[in-house]
């Protein structure tokens, strides 16, 4: 597992790397004084920001809950650690492959509708852990490409709804301020992380779930109920 995920990580950083040769560079860019007031007037009651970054907080927990639990999954769960990066693979790439699909469908939909479908979809399927164990491998599978299809959603809609707050608070505002905007967003990506850790590694810190001496958990049966349920219902919060 270890020699193939080093290799991957190696493989996608040298991508990057060359896709920076790619990068444009149009120079310097102009930027206003950021004040106290922009801060406090961006969470302005009823704003469509505010929507949007709880919304993201929320479905941001939802998808590092499993990333948070995945390898203790894997492991006792699933009982094949050696399918952990295969597993990754087949989620990213789906996620990756589904972004020009989404992009194209907000162009007949609205965003918000869109990212809704995507994330109800979601929660809907990652029930379906909840029936998954070492001899139920492809069922899981199966969930980890249509979850991975969904995430595409996440990756381009939100940042894309983000810059559409943006262009109308410039237009109201008569002066552009995304700096202030990125920040929070930013922000609430971190803490969607932070969030998910306590959440995850409280719950696994139970009695209950302790590993015995042979490293095997007492009871699975708690693994799966936090790694199935969780997420689906911090997904559902997102959504309403």
């Amino acid at each position: 597992i270890l020699n193939f995920n080093f290799l991957l990580v190696v493989a996608f950083f040298a991508f990057a790397l060359v896709l920076l040769l790619f990068l444009p560079d149009k120079g310097g860019v102009s930027a206003n004084r950021v004040r106290l007031k922009d801060l406090i007037t961006i969470f302005k009651k009823g704003s469509c920001f505010n929507h949007l970054i709880l919304s993201q907080l929320f479905n941001g927990i939802a998808n590092a809950l499993p990333a948070t639990l995945f390898i203790f999954f894997t492991t006792y769960v699933l009982k094949r650690p050696d399918l952990a990066g295969p597993l990754l693979v087949a989620y990213f790439l789906s996620a990756a492959i589904s972004v020009p699909i989404w992009v194209r469908l907000t162009n007949i939909w609205r965003k918000e509708r869109c990212w809704q479908v995507a994330m109800v979809i979601s929660a809907i399927t990652f029930l379906g852990v909840l029936l998954v164990d070492e001899h139920a491998i492809t069922l899981f599978f199966i969930i980890t490409i249509i979850t991975g299809l969904m995430a595409g959603a996440d990756l381009s809609i939100p940042a894309s709804m983000l810059a559409d707050i943006i262009d109308g608070d410039a237009k109201l505002n008569n002066h552009r301020r995304p700096g202030v905007y990125f920040a929070m967003w930013g922000t609430t990506s971190k803490l969607t992380l932070a969030f998910s850790v306590v959440i995850a590694f409280s719950l696994l810190g139970m009695d209950v779930f302790e590993p015995e001496a042979e490293g095997v958990l007492i009871n699975t049966t708690w693994l799966i109920i936090l790694y199935a349920l969780l997420p689906p219902f911090f997904k559902l919060m997102a959504v309403f």
